[in-house]
């Protein structure tokens, strides 16, 4: 692949994990929300009081982003003491999933990028030990497609690849595979 096209993949590996980590934190951060909600109807005694602000709390925020409506009504509410096997539980599992695999993908996008720097760097090196010799010059750095410089992908530059992003995925379909199971009855 050659230095424009590492550069474009960079570039939209960078995009799709922004996405999936901004996503899923939003997802975690509403569901956390609704649980301690539901959690706080139960409190009784003397910190009634403070669940009760934390309740008119977390409903102030509910009012003012509206336009989260989708991810209001979607998150999962978990609800770990009573039920393990739940779909809010597997909900949040599979949200962390997805936000660590938008990390795997953010580091094979950083790897990506450095080792695109260093090839510009060296048909740099290239241009000017060439231009000191007197010979033929070469392309600037800006032009390395010019001079058919190849970056050839690394393990660690493919998320798919790198062992974490294996275990994530396969914990992710595992997972959305479990979640299906319990929301739509089948079990």
């Amino acid at each position: 692949m050659t230095i424009t096209q590492a550069e474009k993949r960079r570039f939209r590996l960078r995009v799709l994990s922004l996405i999936l980590m901004v996503g899923a934190m939003l997802f975690l951060l509403v569901g956390a929300q609704k649980t301690l909600y539901i959690l706080l109807q139960q409190a009784q005694g003397p910190f009634s009081r403070i669940a009760e602000s934390i309740q008119t709390l977390i409903g102030a925020v509910y009012e003012n982003t509206q336009f989260l409506g989708v991810i209001w009504e979607t998150a999962p509410v978990a609800t770990y003491p009573q039920e393990l096997n739940s779909s809010g539980n597997w909900g949040f599992v599979f949200i962390m999933a997805i936000l660590l695999l938008g990390r795997v993908m953010w580091d094979s996008a950083s790897v990506l990028a450095q080792r695109i720097k260093r090839t510009r760097e060296r048909v740099q090196e290239l241009r000017w030990e060439r231009e000191m010799d007197g010979k033929a010059p070469v392309p600037s750095s800006d032009d390395a497609n010019l001079i058919q410089v190849t970056v050839d992908l690394e393990r660690k530059e493919r998320w798919y690849k790198r062992p974490a992003g294996i275990v994530l995925l396969g914990i992710a379909i595992a997972v959305a595979g479990q979640w299906l199971n319990l929301r739509l009855g089948i079990v």
